[in-house]
């Protein structure tokens, strides 16, 4: 299972088709990775509280993609930060790629 790529390409369904998406470079062939992984990290905080709780994770279906909620929660608190969130985009994708779409 690739984990982190696939979660990143089923969650352009969201931010492509959202008007707050976002920057596409100028031919509108990539986008910002982790442009995407912090858009993707607001549209889950149901309650825009900064932080992730496993509901939210569950709810927002990030855990169909490969990453349990405790696998993303480095320090075990039972929340996840945008921190934690982009660190695993960062260890998965080291050269900060863009995403061809």
């Amino acid at each position: 299972m690739r984990p982190i790529p696939f979660l990143l390409w089923m969650t352009l369904a969201l931010v492509v088709g959202s008007t707050t998406a976002p920057a596409m470079d100028p031919d509108g062939g990539h986008v910002d990775g982790e442009a995407v992984v912090e858009h993707l990290f607001a549209k889950a905080d149901a309650d825009g509280d900064g932080v992730l709780s496993s509901g939210e994770y569950a709810g927002a279906g990030l855990a169909e993609f490969g990453l349990a909620f405790g696998a993303c929660d480095a320090d075990s608190d039972g929340r996840l930060t945008p921190g934690e969130y982009l660190e695993i985009y960062r260890v998965h994708h080291p050269s900060g790629d863009e995403i061809e779409i």
